[in-house]
């Protein structure tokens, strides 16, 4: 199968809808920046979050949490030179300001999402940048955050993918289900309508598409504390067919690999371009064999087999055909003649 996802940025800032949306809208700017970061286009991503206080009129809640999430994935991803410490203040001081709104109680149900997110976000990009004490501080505000209220169930498209995509990046299985249901969802033209100004919905939200490629990637590769997780959740649609990921960004570094079958055992292809200073990651492929891991920068293995889906007939006996060369024949038991030719006129009565 194959869908195109459309996505705009106009060297700037994003749009939801392309154009005439808000550069900032908390659940949509944070979502799209993400998906164009783990596209690999990040010299479209990085002067916005370089740049961020030039698109903020008014600061709050809404954009610090838009921020931390932007800039701590940019950053994870690409360790862009330079990056991490210019925006360290105002990483500071949106934590700070999410923390005292939290302690004031100023935060919705929707908004504590968010801001649980993007704070664990920024923890990682301080653990990332060398500041693993200042991330242990800014993870106890995302706990106290997230425990504040039960997170909202999500209605919109974009919100559906992304609880979609964080299911699959840790293995659920009702990740995969929730995505197939909100592929259904979609136009003829594969879109989703969204939020709009005034109460109009959008006719085709980016978001949502920006969304749909986070959980794609979610599928692929997820990021854990030593190492990546390949193919986190395995579809059973996908069983028997070849996978390739090309020059992904991760946070441990630039991410290939490939998947061939050989009869129900998966073999790996992989090879990570580790990020300097880091040493090479821990490889797993719990959707496929969850025993199997490798700290090899580049390698091939053949895993565990895997049981087909039910309904998927493996293995069929195809007989030679009579008239095939003897020397292309497998081995085995003669097929015997061929049956006899009625004759001339005959009639199958």
């Amino acid at each position: 199968a194959r869908r195109q996802v459309a996505l705009a940025h106009d060297d700037g800032a994003v749009h939801r809808d392309g154009g005439d949306a808000p550069a900032i809208e908390p659940g949509a700017t944070e979502v799209i920046l993400g998906a164009l970061d783990v596209l690999d286009r990040s010299s479209q991503v990085g002067p916005i979050v370089v740049g961020w206080a030039d698109l903020v009129a008014d600061v709050d809640t809404g954009s610090d949490t838009t921020f931390l999430a932007a800039v701590s994935r940019h950053q994870r991803l690409h360790r862009v030179a330079g990056v991490f410490d210019w925006v360290l203040p105002d990483v500071a001081a949106a934590v700070e300001r999410l923390d005292r709104a939290d302690r004031r109680g100023r935060l919705t149900p929707r908004e504590r999402v968010r801001a649980a997110g993007a704070l664990d976000a920024a923890a990682d990009l301080l653990v990332s940048g060398g500041q693993a004490d200042s991330a242990l501080g800014v993870r106890a505000v995302a706990d106290r955050v997230r425990a504040g209220a039960p997170a909202p169930e999500p209605v919109d498209a974009v919100d559906r993918l992304l609880v979609a995509a964080d299911a699959l990046a840790h293995g659920d299985d009702g990740g995969w289900d929730l995505l197939e249901a909100v592929l259904g969802d979609a136009s003829p033209t594969g879109t989703w309508s969204g939020p709009g100004p005034d109460g109009r919905r959008l006719g085709h939200d980016l978001a949502a598409s920006a969304a749909l490629v986070l959980a794609v990637r979610s599928l692929l590769v997820a990021e854990r504390d030593d190492g990546l997780d390949l193919l986190p959740t395995f579809p059973p649609t996908w069983f028997g067919g070849g996978i390739e990921l090309h020059d992904a960004p991760t946070a441990w570094g630039r991410l290939s690999y490939g998947v061939r079958w050989h009869g129900p055992r998966p073999a790996v292809l992989w090879e990570v371009e580790v990020h300097e200073g880091l040493e090479p990651p821990v490889l797993r492929a719990p959707g496929l064999d969850p025993t199997w891991r490798s700290s090899e920068p580049r390698g091939e293995a053949l895993l565990a087999e895997v049981a087909p889906p039910e309904g998927i007939d493996l293995y069929r006996h195809v007989p030679d055909h009579p008239d095939i060369d003897p020397e292309m024949r497998r081995p085995g038991a003669d097929p015997g003649p061929p049956p006899a030719q009625l004759p001339e006129g005959g009639s199958f009565s």
